[in-house]
C-alpha cells in the first residue's frame, strides 16, 4: 500500500470463520511493515494485529459510526504455526471478524489531505455469535483509514454497509473486491445453502467522503443449474464470481477483470483424439467494461 513515505506496508485478511454454531469470531486483520520491499522478503518486518476496545467485536459496530484502534506487534510471529498465532493474537486483544476476505487500499487522485484508506469485506457466516445473536449473517464492507506518518497508530475503522441477506436488489456473501478511482466493485460467493439467486457482480460509487452510494448489479453469472434452485455444491449450483481487478491503468477507463470459478464443473482439453479430464475445477477469465466506473 503506498503513502508511508517508502516503507512497505502490506495489510492481510483471514478467510478463517467459526468452526460450530455457538462458535467465537476467529478472523483478523493483520500489517505487516519492513523498511523496504527488500525487508518484506528476507523476514525483517514486523507482523502486527488490528486491536481496538471500542465495541467488543465486529457484531457491534454500526454502520456509518467509525471506532478508533490500532495495530499491535506480534512477537516471534515467524516462528509461529498457525494454530499459534490464533492463540497468541487473541491474547493481544486482537479485534475479531466473521470471515475476512479480499481488501484494497483507495486511490485519491487530485484530492488533497486524505489519509491512507483500505477498503475489506467479510463473507459473514450464520454459525458467527455475538451472544445469542447473529453477529454478521451475509457479509460487511469496512472502510479503515490511517495515520500516514505510522501506519499503526491512530487507525480509524468503519462499518459502511452489512447485508441483509438475498432478498431483491441486495448483495451477498462478499468475496473479492476491487477499488477504482471512481467506485467499488464487489463479487459474491454463496457462503450459506439459502443463497436463493445467481451470483452477481455489484459496483458501488464512491461518495465524496469515502463512504458508498446505493448497490447496483452490473453483471450476473449465468449457471444453466441454478434456476430454481439453493445454493448447493451437489446440485452444481454453487459457483461465483471471483478475483476482480481494476483494469483501467491498462485497458482504459471504466475496465475490470474477473474470474468465474465454477467449484463444479471437471476441467478438459484434447490431447489429438483423447479426452483429459483434470481434477480441478473449471472457470472462466473473463473482461468488463462499465462507463464511469
Amino acid at each position: 500500500m503506498p503513502g508511508f513515505g517508502g516503507k512497505a506496508v502490506l495489510f492481510g485478511t483471514d478467510d478463517n470463520g467459526p468452526a460450530s454454531f455457538g462458535s467465537a469470531l476467529r478472523s483478523e486483520l493483520y500489517l505487516y511493515v519492513a523498511d523496504d520491499a527488500a525487508g518484506v522478503l528476507n523476514g525483517t518486518g514486523k507482523l502486527y494485529v488490528f486491536t481496538s476496545s471500542a465495541v467488543l467485536n465486529s457484531g457491534y459496530l454500526t454502520s456509518g459510526s467509525p471506532i478508533s484502534g490500532s495495530f499491535v506487534e506480534v512477537p516471534g510471529a515467524a516462528s509461529l504455526a498457525a494454530a499459534d498465532l490464533e492463540t497468541a493474537v487473541s491474547q493481544l486483544g486482537a479485534f475479531e471478524f466473521v470471515r475476512l476476505e479480499d481488501i484494497d487500499y483507495a486511490r485519491h487522485p487530485g484530492v488533497p489531505g486524505q489519509k491512507p484508506a483500505i477498503y475489506f469485506v467479510d463473507t459473514g457466516n450464520i454459525n458467527g455469535r455475538c451472544g445469542a445473536g447473529a453477529c454478521d449473517l451475509f457479509g460487511s464492507i469496512y472502510r479503515m483509514e490511517l495515520d500516514p506518518s505510522d501506519p499503526t497508530q491512530h487507525a480509524s475503522l468503519t462499518l459502511l454497509a452489512r447485508s441483509r441477506g438475498v432478498a431483491a436488489g441486495d448483495w451477498a456473501s462478499p468475496d473479492n473486491i476491487a477499488v477504482g478511482e471512481h467506485s467499488l466493485m464487489l463479487d459474491e460467493d454463496p457462503a450459506y445453502s439459502e443463497f436463493n439467486r445467481p451470483e452477481r457482480i455489484w459496483n458501488f460509487k464512491f461518495r465524496q467522503d469515502g463512504t458508498l452510494g446505493p448497490a447496483r448489479a452490473v453483471a450476473e453469472l449465468e449457471n444453466e443449474k441454478f434456476t430454481g434452485n439453493v445454493c448447493s455444491d451437489a446440485a452444481g449450483t454453487c459457483w461465483e464470481s471471483t478475483g476482480v481487478i481494476d483494469a483501467s491503468r491498462w485497458l482504459g477507463e471504466g475496465t475490470w477483470l474477473f474470474n468465474v470459478q465454477a467449484h463444479t464443473l471437471p476441467f478438459s482439453y484434447m490431447n489429438g483424439q483423447t479426452k483429459i479430464e483434470v481434477p480441478a475445477e473449471g472457470g472462466q477469465l473473463l473482461y468488463l467494461r462499465l462507463p464511469g466506473s
